[in-house]
């Protein structure tokens, strides 16, 4: 797992646990932003692996902080050289996977840029 360097939303608060997971509390917003930083000097990078990881302090034991349990709408990447972070460039993904579909919420809802018709839920 990579450590996060630094993480940002407007409402949800996060706290880094011993296993550099982000736990989230606080005030619960629609449609929140969250932005997290990862350092790293691996290269040809050909996929992201992410977590969500259930918790007693979160509503329904979590992943996410709403009263179901969700809090997935949009993952986006962008990657940039830390010796030239002016140039940015966007990752674009094509084939999610997970163990448990959800029947309304796809995996690929994540991806596919539209966040009107909702995201993923674990």
């Amino acid at each position: 797992m990579l450590p996060p360097r630094d993480w940002h939303n407007f409402a949800t608060k996060y706290e880094k646990q011993g296993d550099n997971s982000l736990l989230a509390g606080g005030d619960v917003k629609p449609y929140g932003v969250t932005h997290l930083w990862v350092d790293t000097e691996l290269t040809n990078i050909t996929g992201f692996q992410l977590e969500a990881l259930l918790h007693p302090n979160l509503p329904n034991n979590g992943p996410g902080l709403t009263g179901y349990g969700s809090f997935w709408e949009e993952f986006t990447c962008e990657a940039y050289a830390i010796k030239n972070p002016t140039v940015t460039n966007k990752v674009t993904f094509t084939a999610p996977s997970r163990i448990w579909k959800h029947p309304v919420f796809a995996a690929t809802n994540m991806i596919d840029g539209n966040t009107e018709k909702g995201g993923w839920t674990p």
